[in-house]
């Protein structure tokens, strides 16, 4: 009995490490699936959240720090 919970064990421990990794792999390369944005979001909205995921910190809204004046653009 005890050999079928060892194989058990192994089998579930595989594939959580492969799920983990495939997500893990999946958020280094930006692969994620994002919801489509709703109807309703307003232009600004939109564009705040598109600042805040920038995948360049230096270019991140607040890279510059907390004063950053966000009328540059």
């Amino acid at each position: 009995m005890e050999e079928r919970f060892d194989d058990e064990w192994v089998t579930v421990t595989s594939w959580f490490q492969l799920v983990i990794s495939t997500i893990f792999d999946n958020i280094l390369n930006r692969k994620i699936p994002w919801p489509a944005v709703p109807e309703e979001m307003s232009p600004e909205a939109q564009d705040l959240i598109d600042r805040l995921l920038t995948e360049d910190p230096n270019q991140r809204l607040g890279a510059r720090g907390a004063s950053e004046d966000n009328n540059e653009d």
